[in-house]
């Protein structure tokens, strides 16, 4: 575990998970796309996890660019400065609801 220091902000994180976040950030920043997808139960702390992850990728992720529908995502690709990272929270849509599918 180590702490890093975000615009003030101290974070906590699995230093072998840090070393990953450093890799994509480094392609990111040579304009890579990089796409994190949390799977788990209800209550797990995906968002968290995300959320987290995400402003460690990305100091200025504000709530803009937080999404809970395609129309939202959409919206802040769009408007998004260039290496901005997205949450898309929620996303199951994408996916058809895929893990309702698993249950049945």
């Amino acid at each position: 575990m180590v702490t890093t220091n975000i615009n003030g902000v101290h974070i906590y994180i699995d230093g072998y998970l840090k070393q990953n976040l450093d890799i994509a950030k480094t392609r990111v920043n040579k304009k890579w796309d990089c796409i994190g997808l949390y799977v788990g139960d209800e209550g797990d702390g995906k968002t968290v996890k995300a959320l987290t992850d995400a402003f460690y990728q990305d100091p200025t992720l504000t709530i803009d660019r937080v999404c809970f529908n395609p129309l939202q995502f959409e919206e802040a690709v769009d408007k998004a400065p260039p290496l901005s990272a997205i949450v898309y929270d929620e996303a199951d849509e994408l996916g058809g609801h895929w893990a309702n599918k698993l249950l049945l």
